[in-house]
Order: C-alpha cells, then structure tokens, then sequence
C-alpha cells in the first residue's frame, strides 16, 4: 500500500501533492502553518479516519481526495463530510458514511480484523485500524488511543486478532479500575433501595416492591429480562433502518432504470430551463448521469450496495432470531411473581424510574462483573499467548529504541505507557517511533509508516540520523513531516539522497495552503468521480 497522490479544497480554491515516492519522504518547511498537518490528516480523512484537524479550519467544507497503490493496483477515494467514494478498475462507488464505507476497505484490506465493543462483534472501525501505521501531531498520549470512541483496550484487541490470538486480558490496573467501578455502584444501588423504601403507595404494593428489590433471585431475573428485551428492541430497530435503506436503494436503481430506458428512446430535459443534464445525488456529491461511465458506475453502485444491505440484513435476521430465543426463555424460566411485578411496574410512575435506574444499574454491575469474570475463565489459553505477543512487540520496541539511542535507561514495558511512566518531548516521539516499528516488524505489513512532525520533542540530530536510517532499511513507504529550525533550514538539513525524498513546503504562506493555482486540476479530479462541478 502506498500514497501517491493527495489533495484538497473547493472548486475555487485547492492543493495537490503528487510528489511522493516509494522509500522514504520527509515533507519539511521552515516554520509551522504551512500545511503539512492539512496534508496529512486529509490523506487519512479520506479513508474514513476521524477528522483530526487543526482547530479552525472548516473541514466539511471541502473536498479531501487520495490515491492510494493497493495490490498494485491505483484506488482513488474521495471525501465530504460524511459521504466517501471509492474509484478503481471497476467503477465508482458512492457511500453515505463511514460505517458503510469499512465493509468497502475491506475488500482492499481483507485483513481488517473484527473486535468485541459493548457486547457485540463488530469490524473494526478505520481510525482505530490505521493506529497501526499512522500517528498524528495532535492528541498523542502514550497511555491511550487517539480514538475518542476507542480505548486502548480495543487496540490491544485489534493487534490479539491480527495476530490470531482472540480478545483483550485487562491489565491489573484495568481490572482494579472495573473493581471500584462495581463498588460505586453498590453503593448508589444501596441508595436507591432506600427511595423505593420511602415511596408512598400502598402497602401491599409497597410489600411486593420491596421483595422485588430485595430477593437476588427475582431480581436477577427481572434483570435478565428487560436486558433481553433492550437488546431484541435494538436489533429490531437495525434491521428496520437497513431494510428501510435497502428498500430505497432497490426503488432509487427502478427510477435509474426506467430513465436510462427514456433516454434510449427520446430525451429528458428541465421543464424549466431546457437542461438536459441529469444530476443524482448522493450524500455531499452530486452525479452528472449523462456521462455514460458515471451512469454505469452509479447504476453497478448501487446494486452493490444492495447486495451489501442484503448480507447485513440477513445477519441481523439470524441475531434477532437468537435474541427473541433467548428472551423467550428469559420469560418462561421467571417466577410467576416476577411477571407480576413487571406488569404491575408499568403503571407506576416514580417507582417505575427508581426501579428503572435500578436495574440500569444491575445492568452495568453485571457486565463489569462479566469482564473480570473473562479474565478469570474465558481467557484460557489466550491468556498465555497475549502475554508472549505483548512481550515480543514490547522487546521489539526496546530493540529499536536501544538502536536510537544506545543511553536510553528505561525499558518499555508495554504497547502503551503504564502507570508510573510518562513520555514527553522526545521520549514520546522515540516511542511512537518504536511502536510503529515493532508493529511492522512483527506483522511484516505493507501499509506505509505516516508520522507527522516526527522531530517533535527537540530530538537531537543523532537520534534523528538513526531514525531515518532504520526507515531506510525497510520495504514500508515511509512519509514525515517536519518543522527546521532557521540555521537547520539554512545550512540545508534535508537533501535528497538515494533513500530519501525531500519536498520543501517553505514556499507556502502561512494558512494559505489552498491556491487557485491548482483549482483547474482539482475539478478535473472531481470530475473524474462524475460530481457535478459548477
């Protein structure tokens, strides 16, 4: 996988680099707010990462454009917003977010992993996914995810299911964390069994309340029950929207259809204008459908799309299915009290809440009860396995730290910094060094390695030299950025060399990455895709 052009803007204005090669590339310039961390989180944002960009500057309002060598074959994408399109060899594909978009990268990136987040078995989201190679100028903290959805926890899950080793252990600090979690818990339960206490309604009723919130048994099974009603409700709701979805797509291909049919025939113009030009939209883009490849691409788009719909509309079919089963045993397994109390429940008005905020938290006690109780049986023979893939990555990651910089005393102990480390300024950036490395090393992956401002921290010049000459040593397309210091940039630091390509960004003025310069090439992109473009 490789980046060999990148761009973004509007139609008036824009920017384009297509100056990358396959080794190493250091984008460099002699102050910052030239454009390099635009550059790098717009090659990211148009595969579906999470926007990351420098504050200010209006990202939805432009067009970010990349083509990416996969498998020796050139894709292009292309993103506004949250629509993303996809051109290869076999068309174009249109998508309306970056959830639908994944199962697309998949089949350019068939070893995106699936992972488990809150109870379900899920394809792993981009931005977590591309923590493999990419590491950005904003939000780094080596003691967690860049993700805002995602902890460090589903890393380690996606780096366990690359390596063919299953889910997550909890570190000792996780499990004591999940520990006082339950404690609070209790504590807030305990309180909330005391409000019902207080409710002022009828004593027999107030009876069979409080028998309710205090036998463990009906309880528990109560419990059990409106989980397994929450959890048939959502599944319900997901099929409803795909089947909705899909049942647009399959009306919207009729309409196409049946116009490609008139257009044979006759013509279609405006009524008011007299235009004959056909615009279907989708998302933030607009289709011209009178270009005959756009028209194809659009109409074999869509059928894709719903064969798509299709797969995931009999998945959820099947997990409905298993949820209704399992609620139907929930029901005919509970005490007939139980179902008493249920129904009964309904009709209460501040009862019903504290009963519902007690059950709700039941609910959560349950399920950190559950994941302490995977640490201790589920994890098995993982366990072993998890532990020797994470000491092996973390001795790979000492292996090349010790290689940058032979001084260096303490040892990495982990993937990501634990408790009573703390990396900053060049220590973090050797870090996020090693760990990109290891993970390469180890996986042997072809993604290019993408770090901006890899100087970051004043690391010194020796370090710097050993970095580079480890990035030289690779197959990995590598791309850097930097920011010189005047006498550096004077004195001429970067030069291009046999291993490493330069590209000067000092030209640039401050904030203005985006030219009219390139505005004529960059509708000539859009266009490509079939948008509309005024």
């Amino acid at each position: 996988m490789k980046v060999k052009k990148a761009a973004f803007g509007a139609i008036d204005k824009a920017f384009i680099e297509s100056r990358f090669q396959d080794r190493v590339n250091i984008i460099f310039s002699n102050d910052n707010n030239k454009g390099k961390t635009l550059l790098f989180q717009g090659i990211l944002y148009s595969l579906g990462n999470e926007p990351i960009f420098p504050a200010g500057f209006p990202f939805n309002d432009y067009y970010f454009y990349s083509k990416i060598e996969i498998g020796g074959n050139d894709v292009e994408f292309i993103r506004k917003g949250r629509s993303i399109i996809v051109r290869d060899d076999g068309g174009i594909r249109a998508f309306d977010s970056v959830s639908e978009f994944k199962y697309a990268l998949k089949t350019y990136i068939p070893n995106m992993p699936e992972i488990y987040k809150k109870d379900r078995q899920k394809l792993v989201d981009p931005c977590l996914f591309y923590e493999l190679f990419f590491v950005g100028q904003d939000l780094r903290d080596p003691s967690s995810t860049f993700s805002k959805y995602y902890n460090k926890s589903d890393f380690m899950n996606v780096l366990y299911a690359l390596a063919g080793i299953g889910r997550n252990v909890l570190t000792s600090e996780e499990i004591k964390s999940l520990k006082d979690r339950i404690k609070n818990k209790r504590n807030k339960r305990a309180q909330l069994a005391k409000d019902i206490n207080r409710l002022n309604i009828d004593p027999e009723v107030r009876r069979t309340v409080l028998q309710s919130s205090n036998n463990e048994e009906v309880r528990r099974k109560e419990s059990d029950i409106k989980k397994a009603r929450l959890r048939v409700s959502e599944v319900d709701r997901a099929l409803s929207r795909e089947l909705n979805r899909k049942f647009k797509l399959e009306a919207l291909l009729t309409e196409l259809n049946s116009l490609n049919r008139k257009i044979e025939v006759g013509s279609v113009k405006c009524g008011d204008c007299g235009s004959e030009r056909i615009v279907y939209t989708n998302g933030n883009f607009d289709f011209e459908l009178t270009n005959s490849y756009v028209k194809s691409s659009m109409l074999s788009s869509i059928k894709e799309d719903i064969k798509l719909k299709e797969e995931i509309i009999e998945e959820l079919r099947n997990e409905l299915r298993t949820e209704k089963l399992s609620l139907e045993r929930e029901v005919s397994t509970a005490p007939a009290k139980v179902r008493d109390i249920m129904l009964f429940r309904d009709q209460l008005n501040d009862g019903s809440k504290l009963d519902d905020e007690l059950v709700s938290i039941d609910s959560k006690i349950e399920e950190i009860s559950a994941q302490l109780l995977v640490q201790e049986g589920d994890i098995g023979e993982n366990r072993q396995a998890q532990k020797e893939f994470v000491a092996t990555i973390t001795t790979l990651m000492n292996k090349y730290g010790n290689k940058v910089d032979q001084s260096k005393s303490e040892e990495y102990k982990g993937v990501f910094a634990v408790q009573g480390q703390t990396y900053s300024g060049s220590e973090q950036q050797l870090y996020y060094f090693c760990k990109l490395m290891a993970f390469s090393s180890y996986f042997n992956h072809k993604f290019p390695l993408i770090i901006d401002a890899f100087r970051e921290g004043e690391i010194s010049s020796g370090k710097e030299s050993q970095m580079l000459d480890v990035f030289s040593s690779i197959d990995n397309q590598v791309i850097l950025s930097a920011t010189l210091k005047e006498e550096e940039y004077s004195a001429e630091k970067y030069l291009p060399s046999k291993n490493i390509n330069v590209i000067d960004y000092s030209g640039h003025v401050d904030n203005q990455i985006l030219s009219p310069e390139f505005s004529s090439d960059f509708r000539n992109i859009l266009k490509s895709f079939g948008i509309v473009v005024p």
